[in-house]
């Protein structure tokens, strides 16, 4: 089967522009015509799904919607590709409005092994078209989004109740994995939508507004509920939006980097994902919206050079060298204005100079300085 899917994904791919169209006349091997096709042949694929499906393992459905997804992406009429995409969604559209209603008439639902592996698995299905239509998906993830978030935060909300009641040991369990599983993909969903996003407008008024629960729950979660992808989603969105994301990003910090600074000082190892998350964070700030970090309080900025240190005197490779990277961009754009560069290093000069020179001596650190 996975052969099968993975080789109908290859040929979606490669000529995806040919099953939304009509095919006026083909041929046959003796060169005679054959009759006109009355519809194209993304209709009646999307029509007999049900049965071409029916004995593939969830994996290999994820392949073959993601398949389909690159067939209706050529579409050019909108309103058509629409409608395809309502057919193709409509039945996952209906069990999910069916579970909605039956957790509003008993919240203990939420708890139901069979409703959390339907949920992730349609959020999977949509995951994989967004990343096969991209932007032009967007009404058929609306159709889902606020209700996606809301579950994100009601099984944050179950999973907080049972570290009270019971302790963070409950996190290693079977069916707490599977919420945070759940909640992950739901964060990968919204992550890959704002990775194939191609209007900005779009994204700053209609989609990340309703993320802001989404970081409030990341920042009041206990340490070991706080989901890393949390972090990741917001690094793609600073990287997309760049400057456009200037005034949104000091509430972003102040939420996201101050509840995960208490994880990560302990020691170089706790928490490595989102240490490393962290740090990529910075960089796109750093990166991509500079301006930012001069609207947020003189501590905050305090912290955030501290924590660049921090990273450039670890040990892994991986986080020292992104620590560089970000103190590098800080310091390229902070000697742009003579002003700015003369505050900044009045404050930081000496004990840059010292931790630099610290790192320098230590052979733990040497790839990264060339």
């Amino acid at each position: 089967m996975e052969m099968a899917v993975n080789t109908f994904l290859r040929i979606s791919e490669s000529c995806k522009e040919e099953f939304v169209i009509y095919h006026n006349k083909t041929e046959d091997i003796h060169g005679r015509h054959q009759i006109n096709e009355t519809e194209p042949y993304i209709d009646e694929l999307i029509r007999k799904i049900p049965q071409e499906v029916n004995l593939l393992e969830n994996e290999h459905k994820y392949v073959f919607y993601e398949a389909v997804g690159h067939m209706i992406s050529c579409e050019k009429d909108f309103d058509r590709k629409n409608y395809l995409i309502e057919q193709t969604l409509a039945d996952f559209w209906e069990t999910w409005e069916t579970m909605l209603r039956e957790i509003e008439m008993n919240i203990d639902n939420l708890k139901n092994e069979k409703f959390v592996e339907n949920f992730n698995f349609i959020i999977q299905i949509h995951e994989r078209l967004t990343f096969a239509i991209g932007n032009d998906f967007y009404k058929g993830l609306a159709k889902i989004y606020m209700d996606v978030l809301k579950l994100y935060i009601l099984y944050s909300n179950l999973i907080t109740a049972e570290i009270e009641s019971n302790g963070t040991k409950v996190v290693g369990h079977y069916h707490i994995k599977k919420v945070r599983a759940l909640k992950r993909q739901i964060l990968t969903l919204v992550q890959t939508f704002v990775e194939k996003s191609t209007d900005h407008k779009l994204l700053v008024e209609d989609f990340i507004p309703p993320l802001s629960d989404v970081i409030e729950d990341f920042s009041s979660s206990v340490a070991d509920a706080k989901e890393p992808e949390v972090i990741s989603l917001f690094t793609t969105i600073t990287e997309k939006l760049k400057e456009d994301l200037v005034d949104t990003v000091p509430k972003i910090l102040e939420l996201i980097f101050n509840s995960t600074l208490d994880m990560i000082t302990t020691d170089f190892n706790s928490f490595h994902d989102h240490r490393v998350n962290l740090f990529k964070f910075i960089l796109a700030i750093t990166n991509h919206c500079f301006g930012a970090l001069f609207k947020i309080p003189p501590q905050q900025f305090k912290n955030v050079i501290d924590c660049v240190i921090w990273a450039i005197k670890h040990e892994l490779p991986l986080i020292f060298e992104v620590g560089l990277e970000a103190m590098i961009t800080i310091l390229t754009n902070v000697v742009k204005s003579q002003d700015i560069a003369n505050d900044f290093f009045e404050v930081y000069f000496i004990d840059l100079l010292n931790d630099i020179i610290f790192v320098l001596t230590d052979d733990l650190h040497k790839s990264g300085y060339k």
